[in-house]
């Protein structure tokens, strides 16, 4: 499921240029499908969980910064997508455990160890790579300082992810409340910088496919994903968007990779799927998340917060996967 999940995040790339050649820009096009994954998102709540839509005030600011640092991720990784291949892209967008790491290291004086060392390292060569330092370059300088900056906004959601986890807020809540206050800050961004234009059926449905499709539906996927196997394995499984992306790439806009390209992409994924191991293993730092994750398996217990209006003070079960999902959340 894992590996359906990143075939279709490898794909995005095809909706957003179909949206570009349709006239809308990489800032209308992450308006558009934060608006409508917040949207469905929101109904379902609404319907099925409403209990789901509370958050105490103070956690809002919280979660409206995470949720402005996505969107601000997306509108750098649709650029980038426009001015680089569509492997590239994804590549660069994958960077964001090292700079978890860096955070981890610096901000909570996490040890670095000789694999961390090693997976940082790699990682270097493959981004040195695929930037043409060696070799000349296959994609534009600005399509990849695009993709290098969504990979560290992405960086900055994910943990956002994990400070909502250590607050108590649930999963669904937290990435439908990220989304929402993301929709209002873009939103309005967009349409004062020239919305302008004409919502015919092929701009509905390529929306609606963005927004569900490659958004929704990839993170229900990683959610039963993690609740059926090791996070480990799963992130190793994440880290092959960056072929589908490719093949993508080639089959429908005649993108071509030369030989250090594809070295440099195949030592980034092997690079990820280490970093993806090592971030979840078990920690002591206070970030639980960002920092390695409990073993697959163990459970959890959280009181819940006297001021949080609950009639019961009885502890909240929450599983690894959910754990493990708030690591990586929607792309």
């Amino acid at each position: 499921m894992a590996v359906m999940a990143s075939a279709l995040l490898g794909t995005i790339g095809v909706v957003s240029r179909s949206l570009m050649d349709q006239g809308m820009g990489p800032m209308q096009i992450a308006a558009a499908r934060f608006a409508v994954t917040a949207a469905v998102l929101g109904l379902a709540l609404v319907l099925f969980d409403r209990g789901s839509l509370r958050i105490r005030l103070r956690d809002a600011a919280v979660l409206m910064f995470f949720g402005v640092s996505k969107v601000l991720c997306d509108i750098l990784l649709f650029t980038s997508q426009a001015e680089a291949d569509l492997s590239v892209s994804a590549l660069l967008l994958n960077t964001s455990p090292y700079y978890v790491l860096a955070f981890a290291v610096i901000m909570h004086k996490e040890d670095l160890t000789r694999p961390k060392v090693a997976a940082v390292v790699l990682g270097f060569l493959g981004c040195v790579l695929v930037s043409g330092v060696v070799g000349g370059a296959s994609s534009s300088m600005a399509g990849i300082a695009a993709g290098a900056s969504a990979g560290l906004l992405y960086a900055v959601y994910t943990m956002g992810g994990r400070i909502a986890s250590d607050r108590g807020i649930g999963t669904l809540t937290s990435v439908f409340y990220m989304f929402l206050f993301g929709t209002a800050f873009v939103m309005p961004v967009s349409i004062l910088s020239g919305w302008d234009v004409t919502l015919d059926v092929g701009i509905v449905s390529d929306i609606l496919v963005i927004g569900v499709m490659m958004t929704l539906v990839p993170f229900l996927l990683d959610m039963k994903a993690l609740s059926m196997t090791d996070a480990s394995a799963v992130s190793v499984a994440m880290a092959t968007e960056i072929v589908f992306a490719a093949v993508v790439g080639a089959l429908a806009f005649g993108e071509t990779l030369n030989v250090m390209d594809v070295l440099g992409i195949a030592l980034m994924m092997l690079s990820v799927a280490m970093m993806g191991g090592l971030i979840r293993r078990r920690s002591s730092g206070s970030l639980r998340g960002t920092l390695p994750a409990p073993a697959y398996g163990q459970e959890m217990y959280r009181h819940a917060d006297a001021d949080d209006d609950q009639e019961s003070s009885e502890p909240v079960l929450l599983h690894e996967e959910d754990h493990a999902y708030r690591e990586r959340g929607p792309h």
